[in-house]
Order: C-alpha cells, then sequence, then structure tokens
C-alpha cells in the first residue's frame, strides 16, 4: 500500500466515528474494511481502497496522492428506499468531506459514481465510488 495508506483507513473510520457519522451509525450496523466480520449483523457497509496513484504537483517536491475507493452496503430490508436512506448518510458524509491525515493536506473527496441497488444473496447490495486526492504537507 502506498506511503499514506494506513493512516487513510484511519481517517475514513475516524470520519465514520465522528460527531458527524452519528446519522450513519444510525442506520447500519458498522463499518468494515475489506471484508465484514462473520458475525456481523445488516445492515452494513464495506470499503476498500480500488487504487492509489502517487504523483507531483507542477512543483515536483510535491507528492500527492489520487486514490479511489468504493464504499458497498448491504441491507437485507425489502424495502429499497431503506439502503438509498443508508447510501444518502454516506454520501452526505463522505461526498466533499474534510479528513484529517496525518502528514498530509486533504484537497478534494468527491463521488465519482454510484451503482444502483441489485437485490441478490438475499439482501439489497449497492456501492458508491469516491475520488480522494491529498497532498504530503
Amino acid at each position: 500500500m502506498a506511503v499514506a495508506g494506513k493512516n487513510i483507513l484511519k481517517a475514513i473510520g475516524d470520519l465514520y466515528d465522528g460527531a458527524g457519522g452519528s446519522a450513519l451509525r444510525a442506520l447500519v450496523n458498522g463499518l468494515y474494511y475489506d471484508q465484514a466480520e462473520q458475525t456481523a449483523s445488516l445492515p452494513y457497509i464495506v470499503f476498500h481502497i480500488i487504487n492509489m496513484s502517487p504523483g507531483r504537483t507542477f512543483n515536483a517536491s510535491e507528492l500527492r496522492e489520487d486514490m479511489l475507493f468504493q464504499f458497498s452496503i448491504f441491507d437485507e430490508n425489502r424495502n429499497v428506499d431503506a439502503i438509498w436512506n443508508i447510501y444518502d448518510a454516506l454520501d452526505a458524509l463522505y461526498d466533499e468531506a474534510t479528513i484529517t491525515v496525518t502528514g498530509y493536506t486533504s484537497i478534494a473527496i468527491l463521488r465519482e459514481s454510484v451503482v444502483s441497488p441489485i437485490w441478490l444473496d438475499k439482501c439489497w447490495q449497492m456501492s458508491a465510488d469516491y475520488r480522494w486526492e491529498i497532498q504530503k504537507s
């Protein structure tokens, strides 16, 4: 994982666990990295980093990371409105959020795409991708 990887995972979790994440936490039973626990009960969210690409600004000494990460939402409620409500709370928390990563300055977090819910394996599944750019402080 790129230089900032571990700190980025922590920052995503910290935002969820903080005061701003209360609306989302009220709707789901947890946020997990890569895979939910075997004992996890629906609804929940799993996130993972799809891609991290290092780069430099015009000033070659300024290191940047460009990341694409995905949140996958799982909900067994037959009413599709429930998973959309979870998505709305997720998007309100992460889209255009300010996240602190030790040693880096957050430039932007923007929703890049959303995949509409599908009913599969006895639950609704939906995902949203976000692009995040940070710059070495």
